[in-house]
């Protein structure tokens, strides 16, 4: 889905909160064998 006047629109609609959880999953992984 991309947006002709805005191509990080996309992008912007992950929320910080939703960094955390992606981030938090994969340093979860990371550190798990």
């Amino acid at each position: 889905m991309r947006d002709s006047k805005n191509p990080t629109a996309g992008h912007l609609r992950l929320t910080p909160r939703a960094w955390r959880a992606f981030l938090a999953t994969l340093t979860d992984r990371a550190t798990r064998p």
